[in-house]
C-alpha cells in the first residue's frame, strides 16, 4: 500500500506530535538559561539603573518576579537531564509545558504591575510571543493557553485595582493573543504539509518512476525485516519473482514504448491484486517481485496462479498477442537471508521457463 495513502490523519498527527517533542527538547537546552540571563539584567538594571519601576510601591513585585524568572530557570535547567531520563513522553512534555505556562504568567504578571501606572503592554507582547517562538505546540492547545493567560490578567488587575478591565486596555491583550494564535496556526500547518511532501520525496526515492511501484533498493531495506520477524516470531513470508514472457521479442517488433505500457499495465494488475498488507516491487528490466505477508507456500501459488491467469486474459495495448509470465515462489525458511530467499524463487522462476513458460512454480 502506498506510503501516503497510509499516512492517516491519526498517524500525521502522532508525527508531528513526536517532531515538537524534539524540537522542545533541543530548545529547552539552552532556552532557560537565555530567559535567566535576561531576567538577572533586568535585576542589575533595578540595582544600578534605577527607572520607573524603582519609584513604583509595587516595585518589591517586580524584584520578585524576575528573581524567581532566574531561579526557577536555573533550576529547571539543573533538572533538565533528570526529566529527558524520564520514560514517559507525556510527563516530560508536562515538564516542557508548565516551564514555558509559567515565564508566560511572569510577563502576564509583570504587565499588570506596569498598567497600574502606563499603557505599557511590552512584558506581555514579549512573553506571548516568546512562546510563539521557542515552543512547539498544537494550535488548538495553544488557543487555551493563551486565552487562560488573558483571564489571569484579568483577575490579577482586578485583585490589584478592585475594578474591571476596561475593554480600551483588554483590547491590545486581545489583538497580541489572536495575532499568536494564527502564527501558530501557519506554523503547525507548514509543519504538516512538510512532513507530508517529506514521506512524499521519501516516496520518489524508493519508487520506480515507469510503473509506480517500490524499486529494488527498497526492497533490501524492507526484506532483512520480514525475515527478521519470521525468526523472532515466526511470520510466514511468501515470495512472487514474476518475469514477462518474450519481453525482448516486444521491444523488438513494436519498440520500446510499447513494452513500457506493457510494464505499465503490468504493474496496475500485480497492484490490484495483492492485498494492503503486500507489497510490490520492480526488481529489474521486466522482471517484478512480490513479498506476501503472513502467506505460506500453497496460498502464495494460488495467488500466483490468479495472477498468471489474469495477465494471459488482459488485452495489453499494442501487443497482438496474449502476454504472458513466469512465476517462482519461494517461502522463508529458518536460516535464510534476502539472497538464499530470491535465488530459490529465481531458480523456480527458471523451471517455470523451461517447463515452456506461462508456469507457476513453487
Amino acid at each position: 500500500m502506498d506510503r501516503i495513502e497510509a499516512l492517516s490523519k491519526k498517524q500525521l498527527i502522532k508525527q508531528s506530535r513526536q517532531e515538537r517533542f524534539a524540537e522542545n527538547q533541543r530548545i529547552l537546552m539552552y532556552a532557560p538559561l537565555v530567559i535567566s540571563a535576561v531576567a538577572f539584567l533586568y535585576l542589575l538594571q533595578y540595582r544600578f539603573f534605577p527607572g520607573r519601576e524603582n519609584q513604583s510601591p509595587l516595585f518589591r513585585y517586580y524584584v520578585g518576579l524576575f528573581s524567581f524568572a532566574v531561579l526557577f530557570s536555573l533550576l529547571f535547567r539543573l533538572c533538565f537531564p533528570i526529566i529527558l531520563k524520564l520514560r514517559r513522553l507525556n510527563i516530560k512534555a508536562v515538564f516542557f509545558a508548565s516551564y514555558y505556562y509559567l515565564m508566560f504568567l511572569i510577563t502576564v504578571s509583570l504587565t499588570t504591575l506596569d498598567l497600574q501606572a502606563s499603557s505599557d503592554y511590552s512584558a506581555y507582547a514579549v512573553g506571548i510571543f516568546m512562546v510563539v517562538y521557542l515552543y512547539r505546540i498544537d494550535w488548538k492547545r495553544y488557543i487555551m493557553f493563551s486565552l487562560s493567560g488573558l483571564i489571569y490578567f484579568s483577575a490579577v488587575y482586578y485583585l490589584l485595582k478592585a475594578e474591571m478591565l476596561a475593554p480600551d486596555r483588554l483590547l491590545p491583550l486581545i489583538i497580541f493573543t489572536i495575532l499568536s494564535i494564527y502564527l501558530v496556526y501557519v506554523r503547525e500547518k507548514t509543519r504538516t504539509q512538510m512532513l507530508v511532501l517529506k514521506v512524499k520525496l521519501e516516496d520518489s526515492a524508493l519508487k520506480d518512476p515507469l510503473t509506480g511501484l517500490y524499486n529494488r533498493r527498497y526492497l533490501f531495506e524492507t526484506l532483512p525485516l520480514r525475515i527478521s520477524l519470521f525468526g523472532r516470531y515466526g511470520d510466514k513470508t511468501a515470495l512472487l519473482l514474476i518475469d514477462v514472457d518474450h519481453f525482448k521479442k516486444i521491444n523488438d517488433q513494436f519498440g520500446h514504448s510499447a513494452g513500457d505500457k506493457v510494464l505499465k499495465t503490468l504493474a496496475v494488475i500485480i497492484r490490484d491484486g495483492i492485498r494492503e498488507t503486500d507489497s510490490a516491487y520492480r526488481y529489474g528490466g521486466e522482471e517484478f517481485l512480490i513479498v506476501l505477508n503472513d502467506t505460506e507456500r500453497d496460498q502464495a501459488a494460488l495467488m500466483a496462479e490468479r495472477m498468471r491467469k489474469t495477465v494471459e486474459e488482459y488485452p495489453f495495448e499494442g501487443v497482438p498477442w496474449n502476454v504472458t509470465v513466469c512465476i517462482g515462489i519461494a517461502e522463508i525458511r529458518p536460516g535464510d537471508n534476502d539472497d538464499h530467499l530470491i535465488e530459490r524463487a529465481d531458480n523456480n522462476l527458471y523451471e517455470a521457463k523451461r517447463a515452456g513458460r506461462n508456469q507457476v512454480v513453487k
